[in-house]
């Protein structure tokens, strides 16, 4: 998932605030092998992770429970879910100023170029969706600041950085 290395101080309350206000619960837990788990009404993260990592878990972990990817695992890639999930993500993250390195993570899934531009509509709805949802959460931010100088829709944010991953 979403391994940025610095930041998330302020990003991650939002993001708790936001998951525990969607119903869902949220468990730090030791977790063998992945960093975070979606259940369906419940996200597990690894108790190990910093700060900016948590953030970039918590992200890729709240897409999947709002793209509904465990009730919809017959219809879906294990390849689509992570990448509709880790763009999330990612976009969510950048849009807060981190600098995740989702190309990593997603180059593991083989995703192409073409599954990503597939996807960016559903990828850009459910980053504005959690964006709008942490802004909510955020009564010290003016409108229109944490956006990192980003311009466009955050997934053309995305799709300018991460369409490398098929180079």
């Amino acid at each position: 998932e979403c391994n940025a290395t610095e930041g998330g101080e302020e990003l991650l309350p939002l993001l708790e605030k936001a998951v525990s206000g969607l119903n869902i619960a949220l468990t730090y837990k030791p977790l063998s092998g992945p960093d975070g788990l979606s259940k369906g009404g419940a996200i597990e993260i690894e108790e190990t992770l910093d700060t900016p990592a948590r953030c970039g878990v918590i992200a890729h972990e709240l897409a999947h429970e709002l793209l509904l990817h465990k009730a919809r695992r017959a219809e879906t890639t294990m390849q689509q879910r992570e990448l509709e999930a880790e763009s999330v993500s990612y976009a969510v993250l950048t849009h807060f100023g981190l600098k995740p390195q989702s190309q990593f993570y997603l180059a593991t899934y083989d995703v192409t170029a073409e599954m990503l531009s597939a996807s960016l509509q559903t990828i850009n709805a459910t980053a504005k969706q959690i964006i709008g949802l942490l802004s909510q959460t955020d009564d010290s931010k003016e409108e229109g600041q944490g956006s990192a100088g980003t311009t466009g829709t955050p997934a053309q944010a995305l799709a300018a950085e991460e369409l490398t991953i098929a180079a």
